[in-house]
């Protein structure tokens, strides 16, 4: 018990390889052990290839490729996969179409990723803050008679390393889909029409737990303790815009315009649940767990711009250029959901104007003068009060909650940032 209750931590009598009783009971010399760190660290490996096809013409080209990543951790049974599929094509349709495609798939999966910023069951907790007399070996036999996690100090958020690293399991997986499309028509040297379509979609499988017998959880009347976690998220993103831009020369003067337009709309939604103690040790599912809390959260949001840019130039030492962008956000009231924020700044190459007369000392010199506004809104439903059921009940009655601890402003506007900037 005194071993336990003192010998985790890094002070004490001189070390002088006397046989000291451990935490665990056995009996080993009192000396420091230098490489305790990498005995319980692995050296991270990380291998990578990729495979590509490529091919075209003078009316286009292409590309087909795959990239696949396969690495392990420092930490004991922790690593990372990831696959990805691109496809690229562009193509001359006609002298002034033409058209791109981008498409990437990529899936992941992230095995026992290691904990940061928490203590309890976390690895990295134990190692670092250990007696320097420990040996990390001696943590290995880390399940006692009953199969639970073997004690190695009187605080039980110091977890045995190797209890995390082999009997919590946190497995994070991704399905990604992500690309666009476009087509450009070039009405003259100076002047083009672009339209194009993107979309985002991933969905996000992940679940983790807390194992039976860890000694943080308090014990539980019948059953089996611990925790069990599974979330399933998805998330949508699609953008559709145009572009008009010019771009031509008059003389000493320049000119560089666009004008376009883009339609967002976002959704996503997650499926959770979370349960406690289990009828069935080691059998981490939810129709195993004795207490259930669901969970579903919806959202949906849409975007709707227009913008524009000028810039003139004169002789390529004088630039001005002015931008302005209109918002409207579903995620505010229909009267004050829009937002007009323009830029305008200005800039003066001093070592072009004076060409050859520049000093030898001086290179390239600029002076610039901006001044921009960016705006932006908030989550969706935020400015609504609404209510949720949880999955407790009394006397039969469900129980409900309100959504958030913050009273929501109906009358919320955007976002408006101002930035002054010279230099």
């Amino acid at each position: 018990a005194d071993a336990q209750s003192s010998g985790v931590h890094s002070f004490g009598v001189k070390f002088d390889g006397a046989p000291t009783i451990q935490f665990n009971g056995a009996t080993e010399p009192y000396s420091p052990f230098k490489d305790r760190i990498k005995q319980f660290y692995r050296t991270g490996k990380s291998f990578s290839n990729s495979i590509a096809l490529s091919g075209g013409n003078d009316n286009g080209s292409f590309r087909l490729s795959y990239d696949n990543t396969d690495a392990n951790a420092i930490m004991p049974n922790s690593d990372y996969h990831k696959k990805i599929f691109n496809f690229g094509l562009n193509y001359k349709l006609t002298p002034k179409l033409s058209a791109q495609l981008n498409a990437n798939y990529s899936n992941e999966y992230n095995h026992n990723p290691p904990q940061i910023g928490i203590q309890d069951l976390n690895a990295n907790t134990t190692i670092y803050t250990m007696a320097t007399s420990i040996n990390p070996d001696w943590f290995q036999n880390y399940k006692d008679a009953n199969g639970n996690e073997t004690a190695l100090s009187r605080f039980t958020n110091r977890n045995n390393p190797y209890w995390v690293a082999y009997q919590r399991f946190e497995n994070v997986h991704r399905d990604r889909l992500f690309g666009n499309a476009s087509v450009r028509y070039q009405f003259t040297d100076w002047l083009y029409l672009q339209g194009r379509v993107g979309q985002d979609y991933f969905t996000r499988p992940y679940n983790y737990d807390r194992p039976t017998g860890t000694r943080s959880i308090g014990a539980v009347a019948t059953g089996f303790n611990g925790y069990y976690y599974q979330d399933v998220s998805t998330f949508r993103e699609r953008n559709l815009d145009f572009l008009l831009g010019a771009n031509h020369k008059f003389g000493n003067f320049g000119i560089d315009a666009t004008f376009g337009g883009n339609a967002l709309q976002q959704t996503y939604d997650d499926l959770s649940t979370a349960v406690t103690n289990f009828y069935v040790r080691d059998l981490y599912t939810i129709g195993n767990g004795q207490t259930k809390s669901p969970n579903y959260t919806y959202g949906r949001k849409r975007v709707n711009s227009f913008y524009g840019s000028a810039e003139f130039s004169f002789k390529n030492y004088l630039y001005i250029t002015a931008t302005a962008r209109n918002d409207w956000f579903s995620t505010l009231n229909i009267n004050s959901n829009s937002y007009l924020y323009p830029s305008v700044s200005g800039s003066f190459v001093v070592s072009e104007l004076l060409g050859t007369s520049t000093p030898k000392w001086m290179d390239y010199a600029k002076v610039r003068l901006a001044y921009a506004e960016v705006g932006g809104d908030t989550d969706p439903y935020s400015n609504n009060l609404y209510y949720s059921l949880n999955a407790n009940s009394f006397n039969g009655t469900a129980l409900g909650s309100i959504s958030s601890d913050v009273s929501p402003n109906a009358n919320l506007r955007p976002l408006k940032v101002k930035e002054k900037e010279a230099g």
